[in-house]
């Protein structure tokens, strides 16, 4: 990537009508594409909670004192900014996550037909550049997986912009500072962005080596104070070096989860084609300092999740930031190869068309699905495709029949299902605003293992007690019930069960820690979730009752309301609806009782604090 050829030579880039037509229809194209498969994810409630900790005076907490305050929102830049918007426009975050993805989706595909524009083509291809920026841009937004993660609350977009502006900047040896920035911000937004600050750190360090000067080294590096200086905010904060999230998920080297998790990527997006244009350009082509900086940061970060972390628990996310930076370099590469023009291009269409058939086939089935277990246990694309790509979709089977049982790389629409089913299952829930407990809240007492409902028991001194609840998903219960102090027995966001709980065996992706033996039953957790059967005409409970067991998972999210469970199924003048459960203590918890048991292993290692 670098400067203009000669006006002659490049006539074609000089048409803006043209390219903006080209770039608008990318941007209607991405836009269709986000709308298709919006989804908020589960997960993404939690940097929400966070930011609601905030609005009610806590700080970016998970639980208010005396619980200790504990980073489990992985993106500071993303809660910031979520944060912020809330505070400027009174709108909450799943209100305005989605939106800030689009945005930030839409920066990157200008990113992307701007370094298409700027990029030196070879004297045969230069007159091709809009057909160059045609395949270029066709590429990246129909690429399931960018359209996938330009929704879904997290902060996967602003990642996916930000290393993409990196990348360009740093490859056509951009200004320092410029570099710095972004280097900073990629940061700031994820933990894995330190290895762009190495990287920055190292390309300032070579220019001033030979000849910048220590003036420019300063400009460059002055960004990167922003990083410093939030590294030592989280450990005077939160008492860690990097987040709690971290210490929860990332155990030993886990290659052998994280070399399928790759090949699965690879196969589904055919780049193993992009290798090859590499190797036949390096045969012609030496990259610069730059250019060299952006591969190997890139590289090692896909190492890092392929060799240490074992991938993702979410399909291909922390490989997508790689979808524009592929779509923008495989017709480089091969024009760099000393291709003709028209295999430059018929190649790059082909590169383009691989990518398409296995992550759509996929998406075509799995909306067929409306039940969260359904979809993970399938679809089958090796029964689903025709003769010549079955042997792909068979491949791609057992990839995922390798892989799904560990939790890693569940794909979109199961993610989407699972949140939805935690919506419909939370009580009282406008999905856009955290909830407080209300009517919605039923005294009830245990009985023989059950419970009993208590019509005439007062729940506001229950819900001044500090209710607790102990639960493995934590996302949209903590958002929706922010008075509840919520134990997330899967330590993302909890330093005791982090740092104390013991592994799982065999192991499962962001699943792996169980709290300490004594630990959660400390808080004496006095919520639990369930379905009130009421008669519909005159709202008098006539049962209720804890999920069942596999009820949640059975639920047909096609159907409106929620089913009745099966005791109550088939009469009529019933209806079900989702209710909090407070039960009664035998003694409420106080203030110091809280603290010790939050205190957990500070002194001994195990156990409460003395």
């Amino acid at each position: 990537m670098g400067p203009h050829l000669h006006p002659r030579q490049d006539a074609l880039a000089r048409q803006p009508l043209l390219i903006t037509l080209i770039v608008v229809v990318a941007l209607a194209a991405l836009v269709r594409g986000w709308a298709a498969l919006w989804f908020l994810c589960d997960d993404a409630f939690i940097t929400f909670r966070y930011a609601a900790m905030a609005r009610l005076g806590h700080g970016y907490v998970w639980n208010p004192p005396p619980m200790p305050p504990v980073e489990g929102y992985t993106s500071a830049a993303w809660l910031w900014l979520l944060h912020g918007l809330w505070a400027l426009t009174g709108r909450p975050p799943p209100q305005t996550a989605n939106n800030v993805s689009l945005i930030c989706a839409g920066i990157t595909v200008g990113l992307t037909a701007w370094a298409t524009l700027r990029a030196q083509l070879s004297e045969g291809l230069a007159p091709y550049r809009l057909a160059v920026l045609t395949l270029t841009l066709g590429a990246l937004v129909t690429h399931r997986g960018f359209l996938v993660w330009s929704s879904s609350g997290l902060e996967t977009a602003l990642f996916v912009s930000l290393v993409t502006a990196w990348a360009v900047v740093t490859a056509r040896e951009g200004r320092g500072p410029v570099i710095g920035a972004l280097a900073a911000a990629i940061a700031l937004t994820r933990p894995d962005g330190y290895l762009f600050v190495a990287a920055t750190v190292a390309l300032l360090g070579l220019r001033a080596l030979r000849g910048e000067g220590a003036r420019a080294l300063a400009l460059g590096l002055a960004p990167l104070a922003a990083v410093l200086a939030h590294v030592l905010w989280r450990r005077l904060t939160y008492g860690a070096w990097l987040p709690n999230t971290f210490a929860a998920k990332v155990g030993a080297a886990w290659p052998e989860a994280g070399l399928p998790y790759l090949a699965w990527f690879v196969l589904e997006y055919a780049l193993w084609s992009w290798p090859l244009a590499l190797l036949a350009a390096l045969r012609r082509w030496r990259p610069g300092p730059g250019a060299l900086a952006v591969g190997l940061t890139l590289l090692g970060q896909l190492g890092y999740y392929t060799l240490k972390v074992g991938g993702d628990h979410f399909e291909f996310r922390v490989f997508t930031h790689l979808a524009p930076l592929v779509a923008l370099t495989t017709p480089l590469l091969l024009d760099r190869a000393g291709l003709r023009p028209a295999w430059t291009l018929a190649l790059s269409a082909l590169a383009w068309a691989l990518a398409l058939p296995l992550p759509w086939a996929e998406h075509q089935l799995a909306q067929r699905q409306t039940t969260m277990v359904a979809v993970r246990a399938g679809p089958k694309l090796g029964e689903a495709l025709p003769g010549p790509l079955r042997p792909l979709g068979l491949a791609w089977d057992h990839l995922r029949d390798q892989l799904a049982p560990q939790l890693i790389g569940l794909r979109h629409r199961e993610h989407q299902l699972f949140a939805e089913l935690q919506l419909r299952l939370t009580p009282g829930l406008d999905a856009s605003r955290p909830a407080t407990m209300g009517g919605d809240v039923v005294v009830v007492r245990r009985v023989d293992g059950g419970f009993r409902l208590d019509p005439s028991a007062d729940a506001r001194p229950l819900l001044a007690a500090r209710p607790a609840v102990d639960v493995g998903t934590v996302g949209v219960i903590g958002w929706a019930l922010p008075s509840l102090l919520v134990l997330d027995s899967l330590g993302l966001n909890d330093p005791v069960v982090a740092r104390l709980g013991a592994h799982v065996t065999p192991r499962r992706m962001a699943h792996e820690r169980r709290p300490p033996p004594g630990y959660i039953e400390c808080f004496q957790a006095n919520v639990t979730f369930g379905v009130a059967v009421e008669d519909s005409t005159t709202g008098a409970l006539v049962d209720v009752m804890s999920h069942p067991q596999g009820y949640r998972e059975r639920l047909d999210l096609s159907a409106p309301g929620l089913p009745l469970p099966p005791r109550w199924a088939g009469k009529p003048g019933l209806r079900a609806r989702a209710v909090v459960l407070l039960l009664e203590r035998e003694a409420p918890l106080t203030e110091a009782d809280l603290a010790r048991c939050a205190a957990w292993g500070a002194e001994e290692g195990s156990g409460p604090a003395p």
